[in-house]
């Protein structure tokens, strides 16, 4: 099982403002390693319990390696088990659930942050790339498409319809009063016109008769 490290972040920002709760898993309050759990199970990626466990998840990167759903580990007392954690969202920014009193969070990476950084880890199956679940395939084709759809573009659609039939009556009206004028100028009374289209129709009635009969013997 493989997900984008941004379909992660998009997943940890739809759990922002839901409180803090010691042991919370979710779906509703979450303390800071169940939202990290949380949050890989609904891509079908099983991780430990507790941040010191998932301190030893995964594989290890620098710093100047985090990529969006990375996850960054805390210790506040100098030791190296984890007391806290957070995923990385990128812009030197994260999302975690930081204590009892507050809710899910994202906040800037400052310095006391990093001071207190103690490990880096890419959980297995985290890619790079956009996030696939909003802008990549069929889903995000037809957002694209309903996106574009605005009432500019609906009024110039319709705008162009209008003109492309008004030429088209344009032409088919000139077309026809060159008719009336040719048909005019060779057949000058209505008497002429009439047996000029009743001979014509005969010689279209003899050309099926014989184009049938051809049929018939063939």
């Amino acid at each position: 099982m493989s997900v984008s490290g941004a379909d992660l972040v998009n997943a940890a920002e739809k759990e922002l403002g839901d409180p803090y709760v010691f042991g919370a898993e979710g779906p509703n309050s979450f303390d800071c390693s169940g939202l990290i759990q949380y949050i890989f199970r609904k891509y079908g990626i099983k991780t430990p319990r507790t941040a010191h466990e998932q301190q030893r998840f995964g594989t290890a990167v620098t710093r100047a390696n985090l990529q969006p759903g990375d996850l960054i580990f805390f210790s506040w007392n100098g030791s190296d088990s984890a007391e806290h954690e957070g995923m990385y969202v990128g812009n030197g920014e994260m999302i975690h659930a930081p204590h009892t009193g507050t809710v899910v969070k994202r906040v800037k990476l400052s310095s006391y942050y990093w001071a207190n950084a103690i490990a880096f880890r890419r959980f297995p199956g985290v890619t790079g790339g956009p996030a696939t679940s909003e802008s990549g395939g069929l889903t995000g084709a037809i957002k694209a498409g309903v996106d574009a759809i605005t009432p500019t573009s609906v009024t110039g659609a319709i705008n162009g319809v209008s003109n492309q039939i008004r030429d088209i009556a344009t032409g088919v009206a000139s077309v026809g009063k060159v008719a009336e004028l040719v048909t005019r100028a060779f057949l000058p009374s209505n008497i002429m016109r009439g047996f000029a289209g009743l001979l014509g129709t005969m010689f279209v009635l003899i050309g099926v008769y014989f184009l049938s009969r051809e049929a018939r013997n063939g």
